[in-house]
């Protein structure tokens, strides 16, 4: 069966954007499925995945099975911003809220 093109939250272009504007190389992945994060961002040596959301839009199924496998097997982890200040203090970009 043929995966449907993958859903974009409205937040991912200003979160993308605030990213891009502190010096983050940001790849999105959004159209990737099976519950990978939408967004790879590297900062300053750091590597982050970051899953965009609305207000209080909630994780999928799928989303959760791939971030608990990858924290399980990896232990790396994925993160959700909401709005783009939030997603500059996930990667350390900003010292507070």
């Amino acid at each position: 069966m043929a995966r449907r093109r993958g859903r974009i939250d409205t937040t991912q272009g200003p979160i993308r954007q605030a990213l891009e504007d502190v010096g983050a190389f940001v790849f999105s992945t959004a159209d990737t499925g099976d519950g990978f994060p939408d967004l790879i961002v590297g900062f300053r040596g750091r590597l982050f995945l970051l899953e965009c959301k609305t207000g209080e839009g909630k994780l999928r199924e799928k989303q959760k099975a791939f971030a608990a496998k990858l924290w399980a097997l990896a232990g790396v982890c994925v993160t959700v911003a909401r709005t783009p200040s939030e997603a500059l203090y996930l990667i350390g970009a900003t010292a507070q809220r």
